[in-house]
């Protein structure tokens, strides 16, 4: 009986950790085929925070030509 017990017991350890390793392994697939979008990610983000810098040129390009016929003074 003791044996049939442990035997039970090493059952459902293994199954238990089968259970984990499984997890584990699709955890692992997702972080994975997240990693693998990053590069396109980070290109779309570099893309965008350029285009704002474009933008942000631009607005203090034209804020300072506007302050020059203004006639205010460079500090």
């Amino acid at each position: 009986m003791a044996s049939m017990m442990r035997t039970k017991n090493q059952l459902k350890k293994e199954i238990n950790r089968d259970r984990v390793n499984r997890e584990f392994d699709r955890q692992t697939e997702v972080v994975t085929a997240e990693m693998r979008k990053m590069p396109t990610i980070l290109a779309r983000h570099a893309k965008i925070v350029k285009s704002y810098g474009e933008v942000l040129r631009a607005y203090h390009h034209n804020a300072s030509s506007t302050f020059k016929v203004a006639g205010a003074q460079k500090i």
